[in-house]
Protein backbone atom coordinates (compact mmCIF):
# COMPACT_ATOMS: atom_id res chain seq x y z
CA UNK A 1 0.00 0.00 0.00
CA UNK A 2 1.42 3.34 -1.11
CA UNK A 3 0.30 5.48 1.61
CA UNK A 4 1.77 3.09 4.41
CA UNK A 5 4.87 3.28 2.54
CA UNK A 6 4.92 7.17 2.54
CA UNK A 7 4.12 6.97 6.21
CA UNK A 8 6.35 4.66 7.41
CA UNK A 9 9.30 7.16 5.73
CA UNK A 10 7.63 10.74 7.33
CA UNK A 11 7.84 8.29 10.25
CA UNK A 12 11.66 7.55 10.04
CA UNK A 13 12.29 11.12 8.81
CA UNK A 14 10.53 12.58 11.86
CA UNK A 15 12.62 10.18 13.84
CA UNK A 16 15.51 10.63 12.53
CA UNK A 17 15.58 14.98 12.73
CA UNK A 18 14.31 14.03 16.78
CA UNK A 19 16.37 11.88 18.05
CA UNK A 20 19.14 14.11 19.01
CA UNK A 21 17.00 16.38 20.78
CA UNK A 22 14.63 13.80 22.39
CA UNK A 23 16.15 10.39 22.75
CA UNK A 24 15.79 7.32 19.80
CA UNK A 25 12.95 5.63 21.93
CA UNK A 26 11.20 8.92 22.19
CA UNK A 27 12.00 10.00 18.88
CA UNK A 28 10.65 6.81 17.35
CA UNK A 29 7.44 6.82 19.44
CA UNK A 30 6.71 10.48 17.95
CA UNK A 31 7.39 9.53 14.32
CA UNK A 32 4.87 6.75 14.29
CA UNK A 33 2.65 9.16 15.69
CA UNK A 34 3.82 11.99 13.00
CA UNK A 35 3.17 9.62 10.13
CA UNK A 36 -0.52 7.95 11.81
CA UNK A 37 -1.44 11.97 11.88
CA UNK A 38 -0.14 12.06 8.22
CA UNK A 39 -2.57 8.88 6.94
CA UNK A 40 -5.21 9.76 8.87
CA UNK A 41 -5.00 13.39 7.19
CA UNK A 42 -4.57 11.73 3.71
CA UNK A 43 -7.40 9.54 4.15
CA UNK A 44 -10.02 12.32 4.88
CA UNK A 45 -8.93 14.48 2.16
CA UNK A 46 -9.61 11.40 -0.07
CA UNK A 47 -12.88 10.73 1.24
CA UNK A 48 -13.94 14.13 0.92
CA UNK A 49 -12.65 14.81 -2.60
CA UNK A 50 -14.62 11.77 -3.28
CA UNK A 51 -18.06 12.53 -1.71
CA UNK A 52 -17.49 16.31 -3.32
CA UNK A 53 -17.24 14.72 -6.81
CA UNK A 54 -20.10 12.61 -6.06
CA UNK A 55 -21.88 16.02 -5.60
CA UNK A 56 -20.96 17.57 -9.00
CA UNK A 57 -21.86 14.45 -10.81
CA UNK A 58 -25.36 14.25 -9.33
CA UNK A 59 -25.72 17.57 -10.75
CA UNK A 60 -24.46 17.40 -13.82
CA UNK A 61 -26.76 14.54 -14.40
CA UNK A 62 -29.58 16.33 -13.18
CA UNK A 63 -28.75 19.07 -15.61
CA UNK A 64 -28.35 17.03 -18.10
CA UNK A 65 -31.38 15.17 -17.57
CA UNK A 66 -33.85 18.70 -17.44
CA UNK A 67 -32.40 19.14 -20.51
CA UNK A 68 -33.20 16.30 -22.39
CA UNK A 69 -36.37 16.36 -21.59
CA UNK A 70 -37.54 19.44 -22.62
CA UNK A 71 -35.15 19.48 -25.96
CA UNK A 72 -36.17 15.58 -26.79
CA UNK A 73 -39.89 16.53 -27.22
CA UNK A 74 -39.23 19.79 -29.51
CA UNK A 75 -36.90 17.44 -31.76
CA UNK A 76 -39.75 14.91 -31.92
CA UNK A 77 -42.13 17.76 -33.54
CA UNK A 78 -39.93 19.03 -35.73
CA UNK A 79 -39.85 15.47 -37.61
CA UNK A 80 -43.05 14.80 -37.65
CA UNK A 81 -43.84 18.11 -39.13
CA UNK A 82 -40.89 17.56 -41.75
CA UNK A 83 -41.82 13.99 -42.63
CA UNK A 84 -45.70 15.55 -42.87
CA UNK A 85 -44.54 18.58 -45.57
CA UNK A 86 -42.71 15.72 -47.43
CA UNK A 87 -45.76 13.76 -47.61
CA UNK A 88 -47.47 17.20 -48.77
CA UNK A 89 -45.03 17.58 -51.44
CA UNK A 90 -45.63 13.88 -52.51
CA UNK A 91 -48.71 14.01 -52.74
CA UNK A 92 -48.54 17.03 -55.29
CA UNK A 93 -46.26 15.53 -57.36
Amino acid sequence: MPSLYVAQKVGETVAAQAAPKLGAQQAKSLGAQQAQTMVDAVHQAFADAVAHTSVVGAVVLGVGTVLVAFLLPRGVGKAESSAKSEQQVLEKV
